[in-house]
């Protein structure tokens, strides 16, 4: 897997004059525009770390999105949603603080929902619908729209809990910058996916639903209602791993990596009985692969028993999550 992607902001600045009107009685009132910086956003070349996960290149697919903080007032600045970041330059203000985000899919526009060149989540928004290839100035907290899973083609709903769990491949990362002078910004892009191993024991007969128990997902009856991720093992294929993208993407400039998952495996039987085998909440940290094992009858034969759970952390080597045993 890719584990850094660097991306060059290529800062010129310029002078903007003075803005001066004049009033038809001969007086004159001087209004004093900013100086701006405006830079230019180009992407170095991946540089590629072969990992466990998947290998994603450079395509025509490619799908950015780029917002600005106010450093100094926290709010928010400008967003652009672009599959060209040389297209457009950014414009800044002058000696201003700023903090930059910026995430991407590789395959962005292939598998995220999309209407015409309005995206779904995580660029869409119930206040905020940006526009492909259109950049967005003010400080409406609806332009950060960025935070949470990618809507995938097939998913109708942006809202969270249709989309947690989702595996579609991302990028993310942020710098802070003082807009004052020529230069190069680099933004380190990290993989912002995890691994969920799971495998089961003593599965005979019916089949086990592993899903993000976020938001309203409290049921696997829920999940389907809400159109949710849920991976399954059945007798034939007892079990998964699968690569999935962190709910919340970490804000990477505070160095966080990581953030509170909530996980649930139900078990359900040939009658259509569900029965809750495990639930936990645990850290995900990203680049990191979690294993769980699963005993079907120790559990169902206990189900009133306490799981043991021992994590150990090292990344994308099998990590330990717990172990339903039923054991008190």
């Amino acid at each position: 897997m890719k584990e850094i992607a660097d991306f060059m902001l290529l800062g010129s600045m310029i002078l903007a004059g003075t803005f001066v009107s004049g009033c038809e009685n001969g007086q004159k009132s001087h209004e004093i525009e900013p100086e701006y910086v405006t830079m230019s956003v180009k992407p170095a070349p991946l540089e590629i770390t072969e990992s466990p996960m998947s290998k994603a290149e450079t395509n025509n697919s490619g799908l950015y999105g780029v917002y600005i903080q106010d450093y100094a007032t926290s709010q928010y600045y400008m967003f652009w949603l672009t599959d060209d970041l040389s297209a457009s330059t950014i414009k800044l203000v002058k000696d201003r603080e700023y903090r930059i985000g910026v995430t991407y899919f590789p395959k962005g526009k292939e598998e995220i929902y999309h209407e015409g060149n309005v995206y779904g989540s995580p660029f869409y928004g119930t206040v905020f619908q940006p526009e492909l290839g259109v950049q967005y100035y003010g400080s409406d907290p609806g332009l950060m729209m960025i935070g949470f899973s990618a809507q995938r083609y097939d998913k109708k709903s942006y809202k969270i809990q249709t989309n947690a769990w989702c595996q579609i491949e991302r990028y993310a990362g942020g710098v802070q910058v003082k807009a004052s002078e020529d230069g190069d910004i680099n933004v380190a892009l990290v993989s912002m996916m995890w691994g969920l191993e799971v495998s089961a024991s003593n599965l005979e007969k019916g089949k086990i639903h592993i899903y993000s128990s976020r938001n309203t997902n409290n049921s696997y009856a829920a999940v389907k209602a809400n159109d949710g991720y849920s991976y399954d093992l059945t007798p034939e294929t007892p079990f998964g791993y699968w690569e999935l993208e962190m709910f919340e993407t970490p804000y990477v400039w505070f160095d966080v990596d990581w953030y509170y998952e909530n996980m649930r495996i139900d078990y359900e039987d040939e009658s259509g009985r569900i029965t809750n085998l495990y639930e936990k909440e645990f850290v995900v940290k990203r680049h990191t692969k979690y294993s769980i094992h699963i005993d079907v009858q120790d559990v169902l034969d206990n189900i009133n028993g306490v799981v043991k759970a021992h994590v150990t952390e090292d990344a994308w080597k099998s990590t330990n999550l717990g172990s339903a045993t039923g054991e008190i």
